[in-house]
């Protein structure tokens, strides 16, 4: 009844603060403590208090923010207030663990420079892709499929191998973007780019070099046998559907095809290329190699992951690259990036900065991520706590200034 309903309330509130093992829940209140007339109300708050009690904090937070929306004043004075936000300690935690990964990533990645790459080559070409790799990178890639992996119980760096490949994927796809060709950048990541660095012709080998050798990492198992210690779960199957995927993603049906639509971009007016096309643009060129991250991070798991599955990881990690490219299109007009400010709308290139405005698209932004993330836990793929640090990831990700 509504009394009981007013003891629940006043337990839970009286606790201040609730925490689950990524999100901090503060509730505060004020206003006389009596019964609730508004039954609509008072049953979604309950269910509400039901889902935090059983720290199912993405339900919670869907009916809190329509509860709400339009201020949150219940009519008889008791005023609830519902913040939520990523401060926990857990959650700080799992951003420092978030380093540790990119670190790993960095470490591993110079191990195998030095390994493929050993100055036996005229004319510096080994330099300069040990250049195009050393740059400060955020390594998303990398650490989205050793997130899913670990998430999904891999425990011998199985996703590590996946990390590496899609990054020197990904390395080689910045070095041709930024051809006078292209892009015509003169920095990358606050450094002078490769052809700024070296040549053109050398840039251009470059990216030859990084986009083959990927697929060695995933496949050469005896060549790294001392760099990646792997256990037997990540099977010559498993790396051969890591390969098909890969190639698909990063091809001329995937990346290579996006960069040719945005190539375009800018030569198409306004009115002709609407939000639709920009949207299957950036899934392509930015959406494919970050979905083809998690898939690869799901194909490490420990257990044979279903095709559905793998799917469904790639969907994710898609729908959370367009969400990057969002974030992504609205750096492009800040200073402090690393990167030539204004570029793309010096270009003419139309982005979401300029169709949404700022605000509307970190808006979009987050709620591409927040869509992504419900689409996961909704499957049941990981268990309980196997997204804390995926999570966290891609929170500390959206306050990136570069």
């Amino acid at each position: 009844g509504k009394g009981k309903m007013t003891e629940t309330v006043n337990s839970v509130l009286s606790k201040g603060e609730l925490y689950d093992d990524l999100s901090l829940i503060r509730i505060e209140y004020t206003g006389p403590k009596q019964p609730i007339p508004n039954y609509e109300y008072d049953k979604n708050l309950k269910f509400a208090i039901e889902q935090i009690e059983k720290k199912k904090l993405d339900e919670a937070r869907k009916i809190l923010n329509n509860l709400f929306e339009k201020e949150g004043v219940i009519p008889d004075g008791l005023k609830v207030l519902a913040k939520l936000e990523f401060e926990s300690n857990n959650y700080k935690e799992a951003a420092l663990a978030s380093e540790k990964y990119i670190q790993n990533i960095n470490e591993t990645m110079s191990k195998l420079a030095l390994l493929l790459y050993d100055d036996s080559s005229p004319d510096h070409l080994h330099e300069a892709i040990r250049y195009a790799l050393a740059g400060k990178g955020k390594r998303v890639r990398g650490c989205l499929a050793i997130l899913v992996a670990e998430g999904l119980g891999d425990q011998d760096q199985c996703g590590l191998v996946a990390a590496c490949a899609v990054e020197w994927i990904h390395a080689y796809s910045l070095v041709h973007d930024d051809l006078p060709c292209i892009d015509n950048d003169d920095l990358r990541r606050g450094r002078p780019t490769v052809h700024r660095r070296y040549s053109e012709a050398t840039a251009v080998l470059v990216g030859d070099a990084l986009l083959t050798d990927a697929f060695l990492i995933l496949t050469d198992t005896d060549r790294f046998k001392d760099i990646f210690d792997t256990k037997s779960h990540l099977s010559s199957s498993r790396r051969l559907e890591c390969v098909r995927l890969l190639a698909r993603s990063a091809g001329g049906r995937g990346m290579v095809l996006g960069q040719d639509l945005d190539i375009k971009n800018h030569l198409i007016s306004s009115e002709t290329l609407n939000l639709k096309s920009l949207e299957q643009i950036h899934n392509l060129k930015t959406g494919y190699l970050m979905g083809a991250a998690c898939a690869l991070g799901g194909l490490c798991a420990p257990y044979e992951v279903k095709e559905a599955n793998v799917s469904l990881l790639w969907n994710f990690g898609v729908q959370l690259g367009l969400s990057f490219q969002v974030y992504d299109d609205v750096l492009d007009g800040e200073e402090g990036t690393g990167k030539s400010v204004g570029k793309d709308a010096a270009a003419g290139k139309l982005s979401y900065l300029s169709i949404m405005g700022r605000e509307k698209a970190l808006s979009y932004a987050r709620s591409l991520a927040n869509d992504a993330f419900a689409s996961l836990e909704d499957s049941g793929i990981f268990k309980e706590g196997g997204l804390e640090g995926l999570r966290a990831f891609v929170e500390e990700l959206n306050k990136r200034k570069f």
